[in-house]
């Protein structure tokens, strides 16, 4: 039996930081890192956030490798 999922959103937290996942049935895909106040001036390391990225993807049945495919950026955003 086959399944066709139109969108898909998974979250977890590590450390002090929310990681998301966005996944839409076009091939549209989204990784973000929400930093918490309490990480303010903190950085986290590419080892790291690829680390929770890879597992993400492994729990969502998807291959971990892709992970490295994607450009990562960084958005500081002021309050």
């Amino acid at each position: 039996m086959g399944y066709l999922v139109p969108e898909a959103f998974i979250s977890t937290g590590h450390g002090f930081n929310k990681y998301s996942i966005k996944l839409s049935s076009t091939g549209f895909a989204r990784l973000k890192i929400d930093m918490y106040l309490s990480g303010a001036g903190k950085t986290v390391s590419e080892e790291e956030y690829l680390a929770v990225f890879r597992e993400m993807f492994k729990k969502l049945g998807l291959p971990q490798e892709k992970v490295e495919e994607f450009k990562f950026e960084y958005m500081p955003v002021a309050f």
